[in-house]
């Protein structure tokens, strides 16, 4: 009887870690953050986009591709440029947003569904 018992609850510990697996983590308070999903250059160091596709010779959408920035829940982040994707710890207080990769650290701002970040006097601003 214990040794059914056992393998029963085996069975709905698994059923339960699938379902929760197959929902996306289980929801939580992640689950509503409107922070959550991807962001796309917007500008880069004072030229807008239309401007920084212009110099590239891509158009305004394959410039606003060409940089993103993935908020997930978890406090997990995927940082895109050219296609090379780097993973990134991310947490927000109020609008000061900062992103770690386990030895260096970048800050900036999200508000209204705008990130804005300086790294070394080069101002990137990414949106929804």
């Amino acid at each position: 009887m214990k040794r059914t018992a056992k393998i029963l609850s085996l069975i709905l510990a698994m059923v339960f870690l699938l379902a929760l697996a197959a929902c996306g983590g289980g929801g939580g308070a992640d689950a509503d953050d409107p922070n959550l999903g991807v962001y796309k250059l917007q500008s880069l160091m004072g030229f807008s986009l239309e401007e920084y596709a212009e110099m590239m010779g891509v158009t305004a959408d394959e410039a606003a591709d060409s940089m993103t920035l993935e908020l997930k829940s978890g406090g997990k982040a995927d940082w895109t440029i050219d296609g090379e994707t780097q993973t990134l710890d991310w947490s927000l207080e109020g609008d000061a947003l900062t992103f770690t990769d386990g030895s260096e650290t970048l800050e900036g701002t999200l508000a209204d569904g705008t990130i804005t970040m300086d790294m070394e006097g080069v101002e990137i601003v990414l949106a929804k």
